[in-house]
């Protein structure tokens, strides 16, 4: 069983005034480091910086340029993970002066510049330090799940940038790579944000297939979340064609596959899209119940708090838009209903 946090505090302490003790400052130093991962899983990120910086000062000093990198490289890291983004940034490039392509702490040293451009969003930085990474990553045959990573965020940059081919063609990468990796659901999720991206660049016929790539990935690990955003992407397309039987169909089954992953903020989208096409269509009773079934399972996910900022706004715009009387035979026949269904008079 693995120690708990507390506990490997403790000990990596012991073992760090050990070895102060003992006026070995290499070994120092990599007490310091064990001391920092320590930290680092009781969430005490700034003290955990503290101490990689006091271990890199002592590479310094020793001539150890390689572990004064890879001690600099994680404090780096855990600056970002504290919100010092200025920090990370600069402990980042003090890397690449250290470093040349025969390091993996050079590699390291990209990623981390191009987490925080693009935390600032600073997509062309964003760009130029993950292409880097990502070189490197791949010549020191990284994971191919972190090399999907990479991608995954190049892809994010390039579209902000409205790069949209380059966006495309890492989104597909990401997904080679993640499926070459046995992890197929991973790679539906790549394959549906490409879908996405397709469609909204108005390439309907490749984003269909790319989409039925991604589901019958999803199918064979009854990955549910992919499957609602493929049936809310599929009642888009419907949209566009003007079909909003078709686009309550494909809504619909993406509100059960949120609901079957637990996805509070999909099946919100599909509740309120539900409630809209119904609107469209003059259903009323339909359009009221979509929002207040919407309203008592959100609850069930995120508390009654939320719950009532997202649905009852738009059940107070429906009552605008109806009037009153009309919105009271909507809610009248809905709660009618419901009680027919459970059995009651």
């Amino acid at each position: 069983m693995n120690a708990n946090p507390e506990t490997l505090l403790r000990e990596a302490h012991r073992e760090l005034e050990h070895a102060r003790r003992s006026g070995d400052s290499l070994l120092t130093a990599r007490a310091l480091v064990n001391y920092a991962n320590a930290l680092a899983q009781a969430g005490q990120f700034i003290n955990g910086r503290d101490a990689l910086d006091a271990a890199a000062r002592l590479y310094h000093e020793a001539g150890q340029p390689q572990d004064e990198a890879l001690a600099s490289y994680f404090a780096a890291s855990m600056s970002r993970f504290a919100g010092d983004l200025p920090g990370a940034s600069e402990r980042a490039h003090y890397v690449l002066t250290l470093t040349d392509d025969t390091s993996a702490a050079r590699v390291g040293a990209f990623l981390e510049i191009g987490d925080v451009a693009l935390d600032n969003e600073d997509y062309q930085t964003t760009i130029e330090a993950l292409l880097e990474g990502q070189r490197l990553a791949k010549a020191f045959e990284f994971p191919a799940a972190q090399q999907a990573a990479i991608a995954g965020k190049l892809a994010q940059a390039y579209g902000k940038l409205e790069q949209f081919d380059d966006a495309l063609g890492q989104l597909k990468q990401s997904a080679a790579l993640l499926q070459a990796a046995g992890e197929p659901l991973g790679a539906a999720h790549a394959l549906v944000d490409r879908a996405n991206l397709l469609e909204a660049l108005d390439r309907t016929p490749e984003a269909t297939w790319v989409l039925g790539e991604a589901e019958a990935l999803a199918q064979t690990v009854n990955g549910a979340g992919v499957l609602c955003q493929a049936e809310m992407l599929r009642a888009a397309q419907s949209l566009k064609q003007r079909d909003m039987r078709a686009a309550l169909a494909h809504a619909r089954q993406g509100e059960a596959f949120a609901v079957q992953a637990g996805d509070a903020i999909n099946f919100t989208g599909a509740a309120i899209l539900i409630s809209e096409l119904h609107d469209r269509l003059d259903e009323r009773v339909q359009a009221y119940g979509s929002l207040a079934s919407g309203w008592v399972t959100l609850e069930s996910f995120l508390g009654a708090e939320v719950a009532k900022a997202t649905f009852e706004p738009r059940l107070i715009a429906l009552r605008s838009k109806w009037g009153e009387p009309e919105f009271m035979r909507a809610r009248q026949a809905y709660e009618a209903e419901r009680r027919r269904a459970r059995g009651l008079s």
